[in-house]
């Protein structure tokens, strides 16, 4: 897999912090810090990146029908 940047790593800690969740969640998780400001529609965009880096066809799809990245479906099994 390719580097990931700063908010790709917050992202995949939080995903592996609270495992198959919504972006909502994500979101809440990020601006539990006050001083952050992030739209969910970022969050969905930094998980289609993760998607694509990963290179993986397979993907989970979470409860809010998210594709998320095979690496991270090795981690909630």
């Amino acid at each position: 897999m390719k580097s990931l940047g700063v908010l790709e790593q917050e992202i995949v800690s939080i995903l592996w912090q609270l495992g198959s969740t919504s972006i909502k969640e994500i979101h809440r998780a990020i601006l539990s810090d006050p001083d952050r400001e992030l739209t969910t529609s970022s969050i969905l965009n930094v998980l289609r990146r993760l998607e694509k880096k990963d290179g993986s066809r397979e993907k989970k799809k979470n409860a809010s029908g998210i594709g998320l990245p095979s690496f991270l479906k090795k981690k909630q099994r």
